[in-house]
C-alpha cells in the first residue's frame, strides 16, 4: 500500500512538473525572441503552462470565476416580503388589486438595485439586477425575488 502512495505521488508531481518545465522553456524562448524584437510569443506563455492556459479559457471555469464581466452563473439570489405599501411613493394612492401585480413587477428592479451596494461591499465588483420576479399575496403582502 505504501509503495502505490508513492508511486501516485511521483506520478503527481511528474504530472505537474513537466508541464511547468515546458512552460519554463517556453518563458526563455520567448525571451529570446523578445530580445531579438518579436513579442508575439510572450503574449501566449504569460498566462502559465500549458494546461492552465488551456482550463483558464475554458468557459465555464470563466464563467465563475472571472470578476471582469458579468455572468449569468455567479449571482446572490434575493428575497424581500413587504406590505404592498411600501413599493409606492410617498402620497401614492394605492391602485386597483388587479393592477397590484403590474404595480410590484415594475418596481422590483429597483427595490432590487438597493441591495448592489451590500453586495458591492463584500462579495462582487460588479452588481446588477437579473431575473426580478414580484409576487402580491391575498394578504396584501408583497414578495419580490431577484439574482443580484
Amino acid at each position: 500500500m505504501r509503495y502505490i502512495l508513492i508511486i501516485l505521488g511521483l506520478l503527481l508531481f511528474l504530472g505537474w512538473s513537466v508541464p511547468s518545465l515546458k512552460w519554463g522553456l517556453e518563458v526563455a524562448e520567448a525571451q529570446v525572441a523578445l530580445r531579438d524584437g518579436d513579442a508575439s510569443q510572450l503574449a501566449e506563455v504569460i498566462g502559465g503552462p500549458a494546461p492552465l492556459r488551456w482550463w483558464q479559457r475554458r468557459k465555464d471555469f470563466n464563467d465563475t470565476v472571472n470578476t471582469s464581466f458579468l455572468s449569468d452563473e455567479r449571482f446572490v439570489s434575493i428575497e424581500l416580503e413587504m406590505p404592498f405599501a411600501e413599493l409606492l411613493a410617498a402620497g401614492e394612492p394605492i391602485p386597483d388589486p388587479v393592477f397590484r401585480e403590474v404595480y410590484a413587477a415594475a418596481r422590483a428592479p429597483s427595490r432590487l438595485i438597493r441591495l448592489c451596494a451590500e453586495v458591492l461591499d463584500t462579495l462582487a465588483v460588479t452588481c446588477d439586477v437579473a431575473k426580478p420576479r414580484a409576487r402580491v399575496k391575498d394578504d396584501g403582502r408583497t414578495t419580490l425575488q431577484g439574482n443580484l
